[in-house]
C-alpha cells in the first residue's frame, strides 16, 4: 500500500511537473507573439491614397524652392482673378447692350469665314481643370494685359509663362505635359497649353519688345574682363586714394565720395573672386568674416576667411551642415594682380569704415551698408540692388569703359578669368570652378558653358586684330594659348623696345612739360592719362616731391601693372571736393557724431511699427540707444540736418500712438493711411494736430492755391 501510494504520488507529481512545463512554455511563447504581433502593427503596408498623399507632398516640397513656388501661385492668382473679371465685364456688355441685326450679320460673316465666336461660359473655365480650348488664348490675354498694357518688364512674362506651364504640368497626373494640339471633333486638349505656338511666339515677341526698349542684351550679362576691372580700380584711385585719411577729410560731400569710392573698391574685387550675385554680396554681414587667420603649416601664410551664409541655392538646401550653412572661403593676398585683390581692397575698406563710426564692424551690421548723402553709414541697412547697378554704371563710364555691365558681369568675368584667361599654373578645373560657384553636382552642363565657353566662340571668330605686327591665331590654337607659350621672336623683341622707346619718350615730354608749368596732364597708369585733367598746374616742386609710375607696355597682358600708390596725386582744384570744405563758408561739417545713425523705415504698410519701435527700443545691431534716449547733442546743433528730422518724425508717431492708448485697431481707425506709407501719416497726423490746435498752422505768403487761383 505504501509503495503503490508513493508511486501514485510520484505519477502526480509528475503530471504537475509537465503541467507546469507546459504552462511555463506557454508563458515564455506568449510574450514573442505580442512582439510579433507589435512589428507586425508598426510595419503595417500603407494605403495607396497614403502613398499617393506622400508623393504629392513630396514633389510639392522638394520639386521647387518654396520662394518659387509662392511667386507661381501669386501668378496664377492673379491670372484668374484677371479673367474672372473679363468675363464679367463682357457678360455685363452683353446684357445691357441689345443685339442689332448689324451684329447678328457681322456673327454670320465671322462664322462664314471660319473664325471662331467665343463662348464666355467656356472661356470662364479656361483656368479650371481640365484645361480646354481657350486656355492658351487665356494665357495670351493676361500676357497681353500685363506686359503690354500694364508695360511691365520681361520677368514679369517669365513669371506667368513659368507658372501656368508648371500648373498644366503637374494637373491630372501629368495629363497635360507635352506639346499642344486641339482637336475640334472630340473637343479635347492634347498637351501644355503654355507649349502652343500662338502662346510662345507671344512670349519670345514681348521678350524682345522689353529688351529692346530697355537696350539690354537679348541674351544675358556680359562678362567683365581683368583689363576692365584694372581700368576702374585705377580711376577710383585716382580720385579718392586710399592713403587718405578719414581726420583729414572736413566736408560731408567729399566723405560720402571717399566713402562710396572705398567701398566700391572693396566691393567690386569680392565679386570677382568670389563670383556672388549682387544679394549674396550685399548680405554679408560681420559675423561671416574672420580676419587675417593664420594659415597652415608650415607657410602660415595669413588670409581671411569667408562664409557665403546666403549662397543662393546652399541656404535654403536640406542635408548636411555643409548645405546648410554655404561655403567658407578663404582669401589669401593676389600680388601679381593687385586689381582684383579682395583681401587687400576689403581691408581698406573696414579699417577706412572704422575710423569713420569709431568702432570695428559688428558682427551683425553688414559689411557693405547703405551710405547717405551726407556722409552718414547706416551699419544695419544694406546696399539694394539699384544702388549698386547705378554705381557701376557711373563707375564705367567715368572710367572710360564703353561696354554696359550689370551686378551678374563679375559672377561671370571671375568664372572666366579662372578658366580660360589666367596664367597657365593658375587656371582652374571644372571641378573646382563649380565647387567655387556655389553650382551644385547636378547643376547642368549647359549653366556652366552659359558661364564659361559662350564668349569663347566669339574670340575665336574674331578677326579684328589681324593687322596687328604681332597677332594672336585664336581660331587654330584654345584661347591663342600657343602664341604666349612659344618662345619670343625677333619681331616680338622689336616690338617690344619699340613700344618701351615710346613710352620714355612720352615721359620725357610730360615730365619736361609738367616742369616748365606748360601741361596740365598728369602722367598716370595707361590709357587712362587722358580721364582727368586738374585746372590748377603743378609746380617744379611738386612734381620732384612724388614718385613717378612707370609700366610695361599695354600690349603685353600679363605684364601691366596697376599701381595706384605710386601715381601721382594732383593738386586739388577749386571744383574738387577736398577745395570745397577748406574755405570752410557755405558748407557744413562732416557728421561729428557718426555712431548717431538712424535706420531707414522699410516701404511697406508696417513702417509705422517700425518707427515707433526704433523711437522705444534700443538698436539691436549697433547697441545704437533708443531715439527716445538720445543726447540732446546727437539731434541738435551740427546733428540737427543730419538726424534731427528723422527723429523727429518717430518721435511724432509714437506720440501720437500713446495717444490712443497704444492699441493698435483705433489707431488704424483713426489713421488708415498709416498702411499707405510713412509720408501720408505724418501729413495726416500733422492735419489732427492742427485741427486740436497742438500746432501752428503754416500759411505760404502766397496764400492757399484756392486763394492764388
Amino acid at each position: 500500500m505504501g509503495r503503490k501510494r508513493s508511486g501514485d504520488a510520484a505519477a502526480l507529481s509528475g503530471q504537475d511537473g509537465e503541467t507546469k512545463s507546459s504552462s511555463s512554455k506557454r508563458k515564455k511563447e506568449q510574450p514573442s507573439t505580442s512582439k510579433s504581433t507589435r512589428k507586425s502593427k508598426s510595419k503595417a503596408t500603407p494605403t495607396i491614397t497614403d502613398l499617393n498623399n506622400q508623393i504629392k507632398s513630396n514633389v510639392a516640397q522638394h520639386l521647387q524652392a518654396g520662394k518659387t513656388t509662392a511667386a507661381y501661385d501669386g501668378h496664377i492668382r492673379r491670372g484668374k482673378a484677371f479673367l474672372e473679371d473679363l468675363v464679367r465685364t463682357r457678360r455685363a456688355e452683353q446684357t445691357m447692350q441689345m443685339p442689332n441685326p448689324d451684329e447678328l450679320l457681322e456673327k454670320e460673316a465671322a462664322n462664314d469665314a471660319g473664325e471662331e465666336v467665343i463662348d464666355i461660359d467656356i472661356l470662364a473655365q479656361a483656368f479650371e481643370k481640365p484645361p480646354n480650348r481657350y486656355s492658351a488664348l487665356a494665357l495670351e490675354m493676361f500676357l497681353s494685359e500685363k506686359c503690354i498694357n500694364q508695360s511691365l518688364g520681361e520677368s514679369t512674362a517669365e513669371g506667368i509663362f513659368a507658372a501656368f506651364k508648371k500648373m498644366w504640368e503637374l494637373m491630372d497626373n501629368e495629363t497635360y505635359r507635352g506639346l499642344y494640339s486641339y482637336c475640334p471633333e472630340t473637343n479635347r486638349v492634347r498637351g501644355n497649353p503654355a507649349e502652343s505656338a500662338a502662346v510662345k511666339d507671344l512670349y519670345q515677341s514681348i521678350r524682345n519688345r522689353c529688351r529692346s526698349l530697355s537696350g539690354k542684351r537679348t541674351h544675358h550679362a556680359e562678362a567683365i574682363t581683368i583689363e576692365e576691372v584694372r581700368a576702374i580700380m585705377t580711376w577710383s584711385e585716382l580720385k579718392c586714394p586710399s592713403t587718405v585719411e578719414y581726420a583729414t577729410i572736413t566736408d560731408p560731400t567729399e566723405l560720402f565720395t571717399y566713402l562710396v569710392h572705398m567701398e566700391m573698391r572693396a566691393f567690386i574685387p569680392s565679386g570677382y573672386v568670389l563670383w556672388t550675385r549682387n544679394g549674396e554680396l550685399c548680405a554679408l554681414q560681420g559675423k561671416h568674416i574672420q580676419l587675417d587667420c593664420p594659415g597652415e603649416s608650415p607657410y602660415y601664410i595669413p588670409h581671411h576667411e569667408v562664409m557665403l551664409e546666403h549662397r543662393k541655392g546652399w541656404q535654403s538646401r536640406d542635408g548636411n551642415i555643409a548645405h546648410t550653412r554655404g561655403h567658407t572661403y578663404r582669401i589669401y593676398e593676389q600680388s601679381k594682380t593687385p586689381e582684383i585683390c579682395m583681401k587687400t581692397h576689403l581691408s581698406r575698406w573696414l579699417n577706412f569704415r572704422a575710423q569713420v563710426l569709431r568702432r570695428p564692424l559688428l558682427p551683425d551690421e553688414f559689411v557693405f551698408p547703405h551710405i547717405s548723402t551726407t556722409g552718414m553709414i547706416h551699419p544695419s541697412q544694406p546696399l539694394n540692388h539699384d544702388v549698386v547697378q547705378k554705381l557701376i554704371d557711373s563707375f564705367a563710364r567715368d572710367a572710360g569703359l564703353t561696354r554696359t555691365f550689370s551686378t551678374h558681369s563679375f559672377r561671370r568675368g571671375g568664372a572666366q578669368y579662372r578658366f580660360m584667361f589666367a596664367p597657365f599654373a593658375q587656371r582652374w578645373s571644372l571641378t573646382r570652378i563649380r565647387w567655387w560657384g556655389g553650382w551644385a553636382d547636378g547643376e547642368q552642363a549647359d549653366t556652366l558653358i552659359r558661364y564659361l565657353v559662350d564668349d569663347l566662340t566669339y574670340t575665336e571668330n574674331d578677326h579684328s586684330n589681324a593687322l596687328c605686327p604681332i597677332p594672336t591665331q585664336n581660331d587654330l590654337i584654345f584661347n591663342g594659348d600657343d602664341s604666349r607659350a612659344a618662345p619670343i621672336t625677333a619681331q616680338e623683341y622689336r616690338e617690344f623696345k619699340d613700344a618701351i622707346d615710346r613710352r620714355f619718350d612720352e615721359f620725357i615730354s610730360k615730365f619736361f612739360a609738367l616742369l616748365h608749368g606748360t601741361a596740365s596732364i598728369p602722367m598716370l597708369h595707361g590709357h587712362q592719362a587722358l580721364h582727368y585733367v586738374p585746372e590748377v598746374r603743378p609746380t617744379a616742386e611738386e612734381v620732384l616731391q612724388n614718385p613717378l609710375m612707370s609700366s610695361m607696355p599695354s600690349g603685353i597682358r600679363s605684364a601691366e601693372v596697376y599701381a595706384p600708390s605710386m601715381i601721382i596725386e594732383p593738386p586739388h582744384s577749386k571744383g574738387s571736393a577736398r577745395k570745397k570744405g577748406a574755405s570752410g563758408k557755405g558748407t557744413r561739417d562732416i557728421p561729428p557724431i557718426p555712431e548717431a545713425s538712424i535706420p531707414d523705415l522699410p516701404k511697406n504698410k508696417t513702417a509705422w511699427r517700425e518707427a515707433i519701435r526704433q523711437w522705444e527700443e534700443p538698436n539691436p545691431v549697433t547697441g545704437c540707444p533708443a531715439l527716445k534716449d538720445w543726447p540732446k547733442d546727437w539731434y541738435s546743433g551740427s546733428m540737427r540736418l543730419i538726424t534731427g528730422a528723422k527723429r523727429g518724425q518717430r518721435q511724432l508717431i509714437a506720440n501720437e500712438y500713446n495717444r490712443f492708448s497704444r492699441d493698435d485697431r483705433v489707431f488704424l481707425e483713426a489713421y488708415p493711411v498709416a498702411t499707405a506709407g510713412i509720408k501720408h501719416l505724418i501729413s495726416a497726423i500733422t492735419k489732427a494736430r492742427q485741427a486740436r490746435q497742438e500746432a501752428a498752422v503754416r500759411r505760404s505768403k502766397y496764400g492757399t492755391p484756392e486763394e492764388r487761383g
